[in-house]
């Protein structure tokens, strides 16, 4: 959605997919739910980014069930007395949801046979659902012989600011070579997985050099 002078304040009306976590334990992906009587935002909305051509809303809502396509009415305006200007989109799973991602991955095996895969793997986010969600398509992956292409290794978290020209990731990385060797040597200590590189050209070469240079898997106290 594009505009120019979005106010902060907005009516708007939404319908979005339903983000379900596979089961850790079973590696099956859950039916669609049952369609609710009545769907409610729970969260938001607020503008996570805006800009002179682009602005991102993010909005949560309970489960509408049903199918993963669904459609977000957005009713914006210069005026917040007189939002007289629509924006509707089909809105499908948020592929870059953590939890999403590995539904999406675990579908996908169980319909077709793909030969790798490719998710976040860090310890930032290795935590908590996140983690249990990421066992289970490793469990998956392991089983059917699939190769796990991971990204997004030295992550450090979303950006605390607006993000700058560089580093040309979007998410904010890590920098110091003792921290980049922490994050490479806890990634490539799990048997099995690939490990693809950041593509800034000011950080690539320390995420190599971390690689060449290896060691054992750090300790949580040293992460």
């Amino acid at each position: 959605m594009t505009m120019k002078g979005l106010v902060l304040r907005l009516a708007l009306t939404a319908t979005v997919g339903s983000l379900l976590c596979s089961n850790p334990t079973a590696a099956q992906i859950p039916p669609p739910a049952n369609r609710a009587e009545r769907v409610e935002i729970t969260k938001g909305p607020e503008v996570e980014l805006s800009k002179s051509h682009l602005t991102i809303i993010r909005w949560t809502t309970n489960n509408p069930g049903g199918s993963d396509v669904h459609y977000g009415v957005v009713h914006y305006g210069t005026d917040p007395k007189e939002l007289n200007q629509t924006a509707k989109n089909p809105i499908r799973l948020n592929q870059n949801h953590p939890e999403t991602t590995f539904r999406v991955h675990l579908r996908s095996l169980e319909r077709f046979p793909f030969d790798s895969v490719l998710f976040p793997y860090n310890f930032t986010q290795m935590h908590g659902q996140y983690a249990a969600d990421a066992e289970a398509l490793i469990a998956l992956c392991e089983q059917r012989g699939v190769a796990m292409q991971t990204i997004k290794a030295i992550t450090l978290g979303p950006w605390r600011t607006a993000r700058p020209a560089t580093p040309t990731t979007w998410y904010e990385p890590l920098t110091e070579q003792r921290d980049i060797d922490l994050a490479v040597r806890w990634v490539l200590a799990r048997p099995g997985l690939f490990l693809n590189t950041v593509g800034d050209l000011g950080i690539l070469p320390k995420v190599l050099d971390a690689a060449s240079r290896g060691g054992p898997k750090p300790t949580d106290d040293e992460m």
